[in-house]
């Protein structure tokens, strides 16, 4: 099998490289557990753990798209709509013949009620919203847009000009002995120095999507994610399974490969047409689990 893990490097040369890779400068002193789906969201695990909008491109993009409403009824429509469109189980090469929709199963199992239930839906929400923000980080990194949206070449014209001009107001003010008149001037432009390099430092530091993916802090991990949707599923196959599943459920036709497919199809386009078996996924899953 591929390894969708690849070995984190090492012994790195200085703390900037440390800190792209999501680690946290010394001293931070954080309390926080492991996240665990059974009690925490790792959305919400995330944003916690980088609580410094400054500290990287995929920290802030987390908090900013994690502060968008959740319209529980476009998500509810959006996800009807596919589980009554697609057959169980997939790939569906015999086009349904003599299969049950997804829809009609969780219904014969007495489980759509509580697929559809808010909290429910909120958590896979959660789980999709990981997969925009990291769409959102590879197009700003693509077009070297800073997190507001800008040229980055933009932000550092600015920078420059805002240290053209301190230096100017610096030595206007050595000429003509005006230090202490413009003590305040020069905190006012010192502020505004800060606030045009702070889009630049952001990009400098892109943050650990493993974190994100994993839940654990960087350092406490010994390898990378290289397939980012199979773990955003094995996620959402996860919460599934924590929700849904009991010892009669299987009986009923939801068995570990109905949730796996039915994660990958949580996370899929309103327009889906089919869905891979889940292997994949199950064993992604069972990684996750022994990861946690």
């Amino acid at each position: 099998m591929r390894n969708i893990f690849k070995p984190r490097k090492t012994n790195s040369k200085n703390s900037r490289r440390n800190h792209s890779r999501g680690e946290h400068a010394p001293g931070r002193i954080r309390d926080l557990r492991i996240a665990n789906p059974s009690d925490q969201h790792l959305l919400d695990w995330f944003l916690k753990w980088t609580d410094d909008e400054s500290e990287s491109r995929l920290g802030f993009l987390a908090r900013q798209t994690a502060s968008e409403p959740f319209n529980e009824v476009v998500f509810r429509n959006e996800l009807t709509t596919k589980l009554t469109r697609l057959r169980y189980p997939q790939p569906d090469l015999e086009q349904g013949i003599g299969k049950k929709t997804f829809h009609a199963i969780l219904e014969g199992a007495g489980l759509l009620p509580l697929i559809l239930q808010e909290d429910t839906l909120h958590a896979l929400w959660k789980h999709r919203l990981v997969k925009d923000i990291f769409q959102k980080d590879s197009e700003f990194r693509e077009k070297h847009l800073s997190v507001e949206g800008i040229l980055l070449s933009e932000h550092r014209r600015m920078f420059r000009r805002v240290q053209r001009d301190l230096g100017t107001l610096e030595r206007i003010a050595r000429e003509y002995g005006l230090e202490r008149y413009l003590a305040e001037s020069y905190e006012k432009m010192e502020g505004e120095i800060l606030k045009v390099r702070r889009p630049i430092l952001t990009s400098e530091y892109p943050g650990s999507k493993s974190e994100l993916l994993l839940g654990r802090p960087a350092k406490e991990l010994s390898s990378d994610v290289r397939s980012e949707d199979t773990v955003i599923q094995a996620n959402i196959y996860l919460t599934l399974k924590q929700r849904l599943q009991t010892s009669e459920t299987p009986k009923r036709g939801v068995s570990d490969i109905f949730l796996c497919q039915m994660a990958e199809l949580v996370c899929a386009r309103p327009d889906v047409r089919g869905l891979r078996n889940g292997e994949t996924i199950r064993r992604m899953a069972n990684r996750l689990t022994k990861l946690r």
